[in-house]
Formats: structure tokens, C-alpha cells, sequence
């Protein structure tokens, strides 16, 4: 089921070219998606910043199903012990502030192993290459990831990804 609420015209704003999609699937997880009028002036980046705020305002802790980037990181982090759940506070920390701060960062998503409460998995993705390498400039990721939280780690593995592009 879709339920599609109509777009706001604001002559030549960029808004007018958003509508808002919200997917009920049949075992009951839902998605919100901004779409765009064929035809209308948009990019990318209108299109990312609402998806995230829009899934932020109205379903905390959820993802979009829309998201373009050209820059993805798998990340693996392994907490020393005795530090996982400082680790996870910070990751916590580092995604609200990415989420608030940082509209080139199409996500930006942490995980931790029910296996291995020591273990984190993030995937991060970034509009482009000057995204990421701004988001390793902010003031929040040298507080958080590089002071805080790599000394507390055994091990961190990043992994760069590219899309695919579409059959």
C-alpha cells in the first residue's frame, strides 16, 4: 500500500519538485521515500536531506529505501574489553550528530554483532568523495572517532564500495 502526500508548489523553489511516499509493506515495516515529479527541477541532495529528515521526524531509528550515493564504506570496529558499551555510546553520538550535521552523508548506520557485543558493524554512504572526506573534517568525527572512540578499539577495518549501476 502507498499513500502519497502531495507536494507544496513554491514556484521556483526546489520543493516543488517533492512528493512524499509511504510504503506499508504486508509484514508491517514501512518506508518513506521522497519522489520526484518528472519534469520538475531537483537533485540529489534535496532528495537525500528530506528522505533522512523525513524519516528522522516521523520514524526515529529507520532508513529510507531511496538513497543515491557514489561512495559507500562497510566499516567493522572491535571494542577492546570492557569498552563496548562506551564504544556504543559514541557511535550512538556520531550518528545523531552526522544525522543533524552533515547533509553529503546519505546514511550513516551502526550496528552491533548479537553474537559479539563487542563487535560493530557501521555502512556509511556518501554523496561523493568530497562528502566523505569533509565528514572525517568535522569537529564531531576527530571527538568522537578519532579521540574517543579508536583508542578504545582492537581492531577497525574499513572497506570502500561503489554502486552498481542498474541493469
Amino acid at each position: 500500500m502507498s499513500i502519497i502526500a502531495p507536494s507544496v508548489d513554491r514556484g521556483e523553489d526546489r520543493a516543488q519538485s517533492i512528493r512524499f511516499c509511504v510504503h506499508v509493506t504486508y509484514d508491517g515495516s514501512t518506508a518513506i521515500e521522497a519522489m520526484h515529479r518528472p519534469g520538475a527541477r531537483h537533485d540529489d541532495r534535496v532528495a537525500a536531506f528530506i528522505n533522512r529528515h523525513c524519516m528522522e521526524t516521523m520514524m526515529p531509528g529507520t532508513s529510507t529505501t531511496a538513497a543515491t550515493g557514489s561512495l559507500a564504506l562497510a566499516v567493522t570496529w572491535e571494542a577492546r574489553r570492557g569498552e563496548a558499551d562506551a564504544v556504543a555510546d559514541i557511535l550512538r553520538r556520531m550518528a545523531s550528530a552526522v544525522r543533524q550535521k552533515e547533509p553529503g552523508v546519505l546514511r550513516f548506520e551502526p550496528h552491533r554483532s548479537p553474537a559479539d557485543d563487542h563487535v560493530f558493524f557501521l555502512y556509511e554512504l556518501f554523496v561523493d568523495q568530497a562528502a566523505f572526506e569533509a565528514h572525517q573534517q568535522t569537529e564531531h568525527f576527530k571527538s568522537l572517532v578519532v579521540e574517543q572512540g579508536l583508542p578504545k578499539l582492537a581492531r577497525r577495518e574499513r572497506t570502500p564500495f561503489t554502486p552498481l549501476a542498474a541493469a
